[in-house]
């Protein structure tokens, strides 16, 4: 389904910025001559993956009808947003830049990046780095609980090297948003994102 860019959710703005479209789940019953229920099928893929596969059946073919019935439902994210876009979205969705509203974009936008998309292509960069045999680069730091020196793999690093750019635009948001925050605001956001 298209959508215009003040219709974005968060979520689907920020989906955008980082390239990293929602993978939709789809499950068919099937059922025998008897009327019993057969095991399910799942198919699991972006928009644009579920898309494609059901243009592989003919135009009248069950499969293909329930599939783009679905995916209308969906947002499809073939969209391309330039810095212009980005800040009018921004301004739309603040109403202005309004403070405590950037402030509840950027928890959003923040919440989001660290709990649902570093978790993902952490995972992805991490099967891959261990599929090609990579050296795997690693951060080391002295601990403040125990003093001892401890080692944990450098995701920045990695995902720096898969996918070099892919959250430029991300960062670029959250910068513009981070700019029009008032002096009060600020020291308000530091406070809350130390804890």
């Amino acid at each position: 389904m298209k959508k215009q860019l003040f219709d974005l959710t968060i979520e689907e703005f920020t989906r955008v910025l980082l390239d990293y479209p929602e993978k939709i789940e789809l499950q068919f019953n099937g059922y025998d001559e008897n009327g019993k229920t057969e095991e399910p099928d799942t198919l699991i893929g972006t928009y644009e993956e579920l898309n494609n596969f059901a243009k592989s059946y003919n135009p009248n073919h069950v499969c293909r009808i329930l599939i783009q019935s679905t995916l209308s439902h969906h947002f499809d994210y073939e969209i391309q947003l330039n810095r212009l876009d980005i800040y009018n979205y921004l301004e739309h969705i603040t109403s202005n830049f309004h403070d405590e509203r950037i402030q509840i974009v950027l928890s959003e936008m923040d919440y989001f990046y660290t709990m649902v998309y570093l978790e993902d292509i952490e995972k992805e960069v991490w099967e891959k780095y261990q599929k090609n045999g990579w050296e795997i680069p690693i951060i080391t730091y002295t601990s403040k609980i125990t003093g001892q020196e401890e080692a944990y793999p450098d995701f920045i690093a990695m995902i720096g090297k898969i996918f070099p750019y892919r959250e430029t635009m991300y960062h670029i948001a959250i910068s513009m948003l981070k700019r029009k925050v008032s002096g009060d605001y600020q020291r308000l956001a530091y406070i809350i994102n130390d804890y």
